[in-house]
């Protein structure tokens, strides 16, 4: 029943990680998206936070000590 339990909120999970995804329309991190290839800091700095019933809002990043630049693979 464990496993159970666990693979239901890791599907979970994945659905809030993909609505969360395709909210953002840019590439930043290991998302990387061929329709939107740049990053948009000035739209999408922010944390993507999902609730239960899958609303997509965001949070402002408060950046402190460096400033944000594209990592390199």
């Amino acid at each position: 029943i464990t496993a159970i339990w666990e693979v239901r909120h890791l599907i979970e999970l994945g659905e809030a990680v993909l609505e969360a995804s395709d909210a953002r329309h840019e590439s930043r991190g290991s998302l990387k998206r061929l329709d939107f290839p740049e990053r948009d800091d000035e739209h999408f700095l922010a944390h993507s936070m999902a609730d239960a019933s899958g609303r997509i809002a965001w949070q402002p990043v408060h950046i402190v000590d460096m400033p944000p630049k594209a990592r390199e693979y």
